[in-house]
């Protein structure tokens, strides 16, 4: 860095500040380079974050979604249930690749920066590491205040979105494999195989829900449907006889009714547990309150999850969760800070290292509320405090040797 004669100051040198390909972004006074740096900082870092946002998901959403393929491959499920699908993963798994993308962004675009020497470069220049700070805090903020509505009730929503789907696809008869027996709210039912059209071909029902009135109903097809509402499966049935067994009679006595058509209903309130009941994860905010009040209170139930007060450990864990980004923020800078030349590809390992040490801490600390040795609502913002103490030791440490 050349400075100029007389009483020329450094802060008045025109600066250049290279790309990742060396070439420069424009001269201009030091003076002016907080609001033009905290722009290039912040562009680099959303850069990567993007690139780190399209990879992330990428894999969780396609890792759970073959996962999910794996389950019903071959139930005749159709595109437009695979579409649903895609996009509610996409949803509820934003919670995790946000925060994970920008401290991907941040490790490697200052990373980068660290080891090409443009830091170097700026600290000449008299801007410290609080003109680097200032746009990564302002991009982690904004993430965690984005972050905070889907945490409450986008991604209830979009894990409701996936069990109303599954329940759609299972209970219209898209999972009944053909040449399975499947049990199904105290019946058992047989297809022979499905038409192009979607629908059931060779239907058998052995109903024994009544055991005065045994029958078993034939089939030549049948489609499916569901009523939410009512919780029922109606499938409408074509061209078959019904066979109504007559116990208190002799054996060989039965009625046969041959039909048209048969609108037959299953009702599903028992097996799927009456009204929808919930998990704490697909809950609304209100109804998670609600439920946690009732626990702490020693209503004893009955709950849908195994362990009362996971409820109340949910309620925490949306408020703790979106803090990850200022949490991923305030660790991944100082280590980006303190890369040098070739070692880029550290990046990408502290990304992972960091990232999966907090949610690993996440259910690590409530495991701990289940042997009583940590309270409820104190459990999610524990992996918070030691990401918050983490980061600010390492910002301490940079600060003092001037990275």
């Amino acid at each position: 860095m050349v400075v100029g004669e007389g009483t020329r100051s450094a802060a008045a040198v025109p600066v250049a500040f290279p790309d990742a390909r060396g070439a420069t972004r424009g001269y201009f006074p030091a003076m002016s380079a907080p609001r033009r740096l905290w722009l290039y900082v912040a562009r680099e870092v959303a850069g990567y974050s993007l690139l780190g946002l399209l990879a992330i998901t990428t894999v969780l959403v396609g890792n759970r979604l073959f996962r999910w393929l794996h389950d019903v491959l071959g139930a005749g499920i159709a595109f437009a249930d695979v579409t649903a699908i895609l996009g509610l993963f996409t949803t509820l798994l934003s919670v995790y690749a946000l925060p994970i993308s920008l401290l991907f962004g941040i490790l490697l675009a200052i990373g980068r920066m660290a080891a090409d020497s443009e830091i170097t470069a700026m600290r000449a220049c008299g801007v410290g590491m609080a003109g680097v700070a200032v746009p990564i805090l302002a991009l982690s903020l904004a993430l965690c205040a984005l972050l905070y509505p889907i945490t409450l009730e986008v991604e209830p929503r979009a894990r409701r979105g996936v069990h109303a789907t599954m329940l759609s696809i299972a209970t219209r008869g898209a999972a009944l494999e053909p040449g399975r027996f499947e049990q199904l709210a105290n019946r058992t039912l047989f297809v022979d195989g499905r038409d192009e059209a979607g629908d059931l071909v060779g239907v058998m029902i052995s109903d024994r829900t009544n055991p005065q009135r045994p029958m078993t109903i034939f089939a030549r097809s049948a489609r499916a449907s569901l009523v939410e509402a009512k919780r029922e499966l109606r499938l409408e049935l074509q061209r078959g006889d019904i066979h109504v067994e007559l116990p208190q009679r002799a054996p060989e006595h039965y009625h046969q009714i041959s039909f048209e058509t048969l609108d037959y209903v299953i009702d599903l309130s028992q097996l799927l547990g009456g009204t929808r009941s919930e998990r704490a994860r697909e809950m609304t905010l209100e109804k998670l309150r609600e439920t946690a009040q009732r626990v702490a209170s020693g209503d004893p139930g009955p709950y849908r999850e195994p362990e009362p007060l996971r409820y109340e450990v949910h309620l925490s864990r949306r408020a703790a969760l979106p803090l990850a980004p200022l949490l991923f923020a305030a660790t991944g800078l100082p280590l980006a800070l303190m890369q040098r030349r070739n070692a880029r590809a550290l990046g990408m390992l502290w990304c992972g290292a960091l990232a999966f040490g907090y949610y690993a801490l996440q259910t690590f600390s409530e495991s701990l509320v289940h042997q009583g040795t940590v309270a409820p609502a104190l459990a999610p913002w524990l992996p918070n405090a030691l990401y918050a103490a983490l980061g600010i030791a390492l910002l301490t440490h940079v600060w003092r040797r001037g990275a």
